[in-house]
């Protein structure tokens, strides 16, 4: 796992780096697909530079990559870097929906 690699990319790089930052996430994402922190990590990146819809987007895109009993954590992490580096109130509106998501769940399979 490239936890190494992973570790020498700084969430906020010098002046002038932000770029070579943003391409080796990418080069990352696309090799460690499994990897959670890897998506964690360029989501944080974008909403740190107010791409908003692109962290989004690839919020998306990481819950098709992923297996699905990593996708709760992926979406609660993902709200917590909303509400560091984000609106407060899109992270509020994600964790909501997740949790009426698995209150749903709950209840189906209480039922059994």
């Amino acid at each position: 796992f490239p936890l190494a690699r992973l570790a020498s990319v700084r969430l906020r790089p010098p002046a002038g780096e932000t770029e070579q930052e943003g391409a080796l996430l990418q080069s990352m994402v696309k090799r460690y697909k499994h990897a959670r922190k890897v998506w964690l990590r360029y989501e944080t990146y974008l909403l740190q530079r107010g791409e908003h819809k692109a962290a989004s987007e690839t919020l998306q895109r990481s819950l098709k990559s992923l297996e699905k009993h990593k996708h709760v954590r992926a979406i609660v992490q993902f709200a917590m870097a909303e509400y560091d580096h984000g609106s407060e109130e899109r992270a509020r509106t994600i964790l909501e929906g997740k949790c009426t998501s698995a209150a749903r769940f709950v209840a189906i399979h209480m039922r059994r």
